[in-house]
């Protein structure tokens, strides 16, 4: 199996273990003064599921979690995720998720603005002369 294969397979079978796990886990990191960082929480995922956890499956379950409705904010200064404690929390954490989103949507628009005509093939040296001096 080649190496893209392999991860696409890894993150989207989840074992069953991981997402309660980072549930539980993030259940004492109320709070952002109690924010986890990626790396603690990852190692304590793997002591909780017996290592049966690798980083982006953690990721997958804190997106798993989010989309039932949990509440589980990350900061920009990477001092890690929590539960907000409050809707001030997390209307801070909504505030910047959201114009991740947005900065994501204008890159996108700004690229498909410059496909080339279907009709004239166009090497990425032409598109983008600056890119290649």
């Amino acid at each position: 199996m080649d190496a893209k294969k392999y991860l696409r397979e890894k993150v989207r079978v989840l074992p069953e273990d991981v997402e309660p796990a980072v549930g539980r886990i993030l259940k004492k990191h109320s709070g952002q003064a109690l924010a986890i960082d990626r790396h603690d929480l990852l190692g304590a995922v793997m002591m909780d599921t017996g290592g049966a956890c690798d980083d982006r499956q953690m990721r997958r379950a804190i997106q798993n979690l989010r989309l039932k409705g949990w509440r589980i904010c990350n900061t920009i200064d990477g001092s890690g995720y929590f539960l907000a404690a409050n809707e001030e929390e997390y209307q801070a954490f909504r505030a910047q998720y959201g114009a991740y989103a947005a900065t994501i949507w204008r890159v996108l628009k700004a690229m498909d603005d410059q496909r080339p005509p279907k009709d004239l093939p166009v090497s990425a040296r032409e598109l983008q002369p600056e890119l290649f001096g």
